[in-house]
């Protein structure tokens, strides 16, 4: 998280950015943009990726879906991810997205 330009640890704790619920997944990529960053947790559980969708208050018929089946998607793992810049002493997403193959 020390390469983001948009990231500034001395005014934000690390925690806002590596959320520690997804920490604990195969992969986290910090992609660099042009005027935001990235990051994506990779491979994580049904029930992190509920998390992610409730904390970036994706629609709700998204987390209703992921509720509904998530006994059937218990197997599957999800990549997760959210675009951020710095808007003064706060980081601020701008975008938040996630995939699963079906």
């Amino acid at each position: 998280a020390t390469v983001s330009v948009f990231f500034d640890p001395g005014r934000v704790a690390l925690a806002e950015l590596l959320w520690p619920a997804l920490v604990d997944c195969d992969t986290i990529v910090l992609a660099n943009k042009i005027d935001r960053d990235g990051v994506y947790f990779c491979r994580i559980t049904v029930d992190q990726l509920l998390m992610f969708l409730r904390r970036l208050r994706f629609p709700q018929a998204q987390v209703d879906f992921v509720e509904a089946h998530r006994e059937r998607l218990s197997h599957l793992r999800f990549d997760v991810g959210f675009d951020y810049r710095m808007d003064g002493d706060r980081l601020r997403i701008v975008k938040g997205a996630w995939y699963g193959v079906f």
